[in-house]
């Protein structure tokens, strides 16, 4: 099948198809035309390639505006941002993802990023001098923030943003600070903290970057820029990885990098799903279409911490799961496999991909397939996406989610009952754990669970009374398959089946209370039989072999917490 080349101009605020072509070069010359004739205030070319399934594979290949900045408008805030207090707040990172809701078109077409804006004095003083976009944006998360009080807060916030304006205007002068090309993005931070009082370090070594980024005029060049770095200084870490991470965080919720980085996909829930395995570093082949980045973010996030990139690549998934388009195009009856197929994707041992906001997301998203609206709704869709999971086990991580959400909070007499009903029988492990997972693996996973119950943002009450069952599940699980017994099997040396029960009862292995007291127990009536430590080495014949062994066994014995 061949690909057809849509031309389209912007009307204000959308797209309108002005032809269609069938071939690139022809596409490109009306788009000129068009925009020369100032009919529209800014042309694209689009190509479209039907696959042999059905679907349309989109990609933009040329956009061109009149005057972008001219005609921008401020984009939808879905959630109420948390006041910032402080003005450190304001340069985090939940700050610059308002920052890049509100200025999305701002931002995109000028190929500026928050981080920029907020370091590049003539970045601030540009956004400023455009018309009235930065009065409104302020007036709007004023009034979301404080109501009826938004005339207080949005003078404060003018407050703090001519604070930030002064203060960058200052560094735009400072001259001693070095090239991040030439000197390495460490030396640059460490020399930002000999320039500076300790509060102007970071926003210091800022500046440094965001006097390079912002020369790059190309989104995918912004993303080579901190993979470059990145690459140059594989032992970065710290403190000025974390400062790197989030300047690289605010490139990778714009669309056109999110666009870059997945290429063509074939439906938004294959595109969501490549995203989270992206964003854990599990990425097996660059997608089809993929730019030459793609592979380098994956190793990347395989290697180091990155949580501000990975919040803000999560953050975008969330906010595509909210909205109105299909995950599959076409095919309505698909949605529900696909998302089934991309909730399993999120759920991970460790918990839900995205926390609370991606489980609310998620339960939005399932509601799109009911009749029912409301309370009833809500419950039916909780329901849903408790019957969507593999197994009980993540199940129960979806619901310990939810529960932090504005969604689970209101919804949360029913999530409590089905999440406590789920756990309340210890001889139902045989739902959490999988008959092709090893017993070990089993194990670590139901003691994930634990972790998770004990943290929850469940109730107090709850979430002790969700703890304690998937406690007494976990000792349950330990007796049916005899892992005690099978640990200290009697024809094997006894250093050899004590040290194993050991290991289990070191911190991070087992905190099932009830699991540590079986094996402890077993541990104990090792310890206290008649001549221990000449049975403990019975099998090791070189006496400094002997006291070495007997002298690391109690160390562990003094990690485990056996005194």
């Amino acid at each position: 099948m061949r690909p057809t080349f849509e031309v389209q101009v912007f009307k204000r605020d959308h797209w309108v198809i002005e032809t269609r072509c069938t071939s690139e070069e022809e596409a490109r010359k009306i788009a000129r035309l068009v925009l020369a004739e100032r009919r529209s205030d800014g042309v694209r070319v689009v190509r479209e390639w039907p696959r042999e399934d059905g679907t349309v594979v989109e990609r933009e290949l040329f956009t061109e505006f009149r005057d972008a900045a001219d005609r921008i408008t401020l984009g939808p805030i879905d959630d109420p941002p948390r006041p910032c207090e402080t003005i450190d707040e304001f340069y985090g990172v939940d700050a610059r993802l308002t920052v890049s809701r509100l200025f999305k078109g701002y931002i995109e077409h000028l190929v500026v990023t928050p981080t920029e804006m907020l370091h590049n004095h003539a970045e601030l003083r540009r956004l400023a001098d455009k018309d009235d976009l930065l009065p409104s944006a302020v007036s709007r998360v004023a009034a979301l923030q404080a109501g009826q009080e938004s005339r207080a807060r949005r003078d404060e916030i003018h407050r703090i943003i001519d604070t930030m304006s002064e203060r960058a205007r200052k560094a735009a002068g400072e001259r001693n600070l070095p090239l991040v090309s030439r000197h390495g993005w460490a030396r640059t931070v460490q020399a930002a903290a000999e320039l500076g009082a300790p509060e102007d370090r970071d926003f210091l070594a800022l500046v440094a970057l965001s006097t390079e980024s912002t020369r790059v005029r190309s989104w995918p060049g912004k993303v080579e820029f901190f993979a470059d770095i990145l690459d140059r200084e594989p032992e970065l870490d710290g403190h000025p990885l974390a400062l790197l991470d989030g300047a690289l965080a605010d490139t990778l919720g714009v669309n056109p990098v999110v666009q870059e980085l997945l290429g063509s996909q074939p439906s938004l829930a294959r595109a969501l799903g490549s995203l989270a395995d992206l964003g854990q570093g599990r990425l097996e082949a660059p997608p089809t279409g993929a730019g030459a980045a793609t592979m380098r973010m994956n190793a990347l996030f395989a290697s180091r911490a990155m949580p501000a990139s990975r919040h803000v690549m999560l953050d975008w998934m969330r906010r595509q799961l909210k909205g109105s388009a299909p995950l599959v195009r076409n095919d309505p009856q698909g949605e529900r496999t696909a998302f089934r197929h991309l909730l399993e994707r999120l759920l991970t041992d460790s918990g839900l991909l995205g926390g609370s906001g991606m489980a609310e997301a998620l339960t939005l998203r399932y509601m799109r397939f009911l009749e029912q609206g409301g309370a009833t709704g809500k419950r039916l869709a909780i329901d849903g996406v408790v019957a969507s999971c593999a197994d009980a086990r993540q199940a129960a991580l979806y619901l310990m989610a939810l529960a932090g959400s504005e969604f689970g909070r209101d919804q949360a007499e029913h999530l409590e009952g089905v999440l406590t009903g789920l756990v309340s029988n210890p001889a139902s492990h045989g739902r959490f754990t999988s008959t092709g997972a090893t017993i070990k693996l089993n194990l670590e996973r139901l003691t994930a669970l634990y972790e998770t119950a004990a943290g929850s943002p469940l109730e107090p009450q709850t979430r002790r009374r969700v703890a304690d069952g998937i406690d007494a599940m976990i000792a349950s699980y330990i007796v049916n398959q005899r892992v005690v017994e099978r640990l200290d099997n009697p024809g094997d040396p006894l250093r050899h089946r004590a040290i194993r029960l050991m290991q289990m009862c070191t911190p991070g292995v087992l905190t099932s209370q009830r699991a540590l007291t079986i094996v402890r127990e077993r541990v104990i009536g090792h310890l206290r039989q008649p001549n221990f430590e000449q049975k403990f080495v019975a099998d090791i014949a070189d006496p400094a072999v002997r006291e070495r062994a007997l002298r690391d066994f109690f160390t562990l014995l003094s990690r485990a917490g056996f005194h």
